[in-house]
């Protein structure tokens, strides 16, 4: 006999979680925030904080190492939810970079950095 191909309401294709409707954003992002702060977190511990390395080098290791931890797939578009996720993810992390306050503006943040919003880099991508 002839095996019989299973019909699944949900299935990973190269890392992205697909459903009858396309992709289904909220659970891959949200696990791939929780991944890159989680390794951000981490790192932070190890000198990429304001006391540490070079602004210089923290960056470059946000750019290379976390922040495609969470642009993977994002150029298929993402719901807005998982945008406004992405981005505070991403201002957590810079804020944890850069051993600044909660309070500190995303515009001195990113004028700091020289480091993007999420959905200029979405676009860009």
């Amino acid at each position: 006999g002839s095996a019989k191909i299973p019909l699944l309401q949900r299935y990973s294709y190269l890392g992205m979680e697909m459903g009858a409707e396309g992709l289904v954003w909220e659970n891959v992002y949200k696990q791939r925030i929780q991944k890159m702060m989680s390794m951000a977190n981490f790192l932070v511990g190890k000198g990429m904080n304001g006391g540490g390395w070079r602004l210089k080098s923290s960056v470059q290791t946000f750019k290379c190492f976390l922040r495609p931890m969470i642009e993977y797939g994002s150029c298929l578009g993402p719901d807005r939810m998982a945008t406004k996720d992405m981005e505070n993810a991403q201002l957590y992390t810079i804020r944890r970079m850069v051993s600044c306050k909660r309070s500190t503006s995303k515009g001195a943040l990113y004028k700091v950095t020289g480091l993007t919003p999420v959905v200029s880099r979405i676009r860009e991508l």
